[in-house]
């Protein structure tokens, strides 16, 4: 609400059972005077992948050049969207992402990343590293999280939406693989700046829930994504690694883990 720029239109699409978020919404924007907004209520959590995708249609359904792609765990200050905008419109950006630290801190969670095919999984550079600046220039990166991203609309025209077979977890990183297939380019500009609350809807890195979603995930990632030769490798890799996970887990996360195992591998 409080953007410098004012040229946009916020579509909230809510992946909760209960009413409770529609109408502490609803309050805030008749609080606020804020118009510029659809509410999409779910009644059920459909997960990240098909609630992003309810945006993104909206979006391109009305033609906007642009889409942000925001979760709903992050902050950031009043220019961030015109710094966003303002950059790719003089620049002609595929999609752009910003420099994000962990909440409250000037600790780095994300200033660009890489994806590595003979892992199956991605990194985020400079991740816990305190910002003094090392990472202050503008540029392409192979990898980043859509939790803010603007992305010019002509990508999903051209390599469709976010794949909803993945609930949460490597759904991102499935969307800037098959971007970087086509030769659309991720710019990262860290005079954009996001902070996140890491995990903090999925209860934390090593919850049930994130062991579960994120080891079946990125089996489904590799399988669809990868050549034979480098499909092996990072499988290997990844089952060699869960087997050392296996001894770290009380018998509870290691029945999870497992079944995560298998129906990555089965599921089709």
């Amino acid at each position: 609400v409080n953007q410098t720029n004012q040229d946009w239109f916020l579509y909230v699409v809510d992946n909760n059972e209960s009413q409770d978020d529609k109408e502490c919404f609803y309050k805030l924007a008749n609080k606020f005077g804020f118009k510029n907004f659809e509410f999409i209520s779910n009644n059920e959590n459909c997960g990240i992948s098909k609630g992003n995708n309810q945006g993104i249609k909206k979006s391109l359904e009305y033609d906007f050049k642009y889409t942000l792609l925001l979760n709903n765990d992050i902050y950031f200050d009043e220019k961030c969207l015109e710094f966003s905008i303002d950059f790719a419109e003089k620049n002609k950006v595929d999609a752009l992402v910003p420099k994000i630290y962990y909440a409250g801190t000037n600790k780095i969670w994300m200033a660009g990343g890489k994806l590595s095919k003979l892992k199956g999984t991605t990194y985020h550079r400079g991740e816990l590293e305190i910002d003094n600046g090392q990472y202050d220039k503008t540029e392409i990166t192979e990898y980043a999280p859509t939790c803010y991203m603007l992305i010019n609309n002509d990508i999903f025209r051209e390599i469709g939406l976010m794949d909803e077979i993945y609930f949460v977890y490597y759904d991102d990183t499935d969307f800037v693989f098959r971007m970087n297939k086509k030769g659309y380019k991720i710019t990262y500009l860290p005079q954009v700046l996001v902070h996140h609350m890491v995990s903090f809807s999925t209860g934390g890195g090593e919850s049930d829930f994130s062991i579960y979603q994120g080891n079946k995930n990125r089996v489904i990632f590799i399988k669809k994504n990868f050549s034979f030769l480098f499909k092996i490798i990072a499988l290997t890799f990844f089952y060699l690694t869960r087997i050392l996970k296996l001894f770290n887990y009380d018998l509870k996360k290691k029945k999870i883990l497992l079944k995560a195992l298998y129906d990555g591998f089965y599921i089709k």
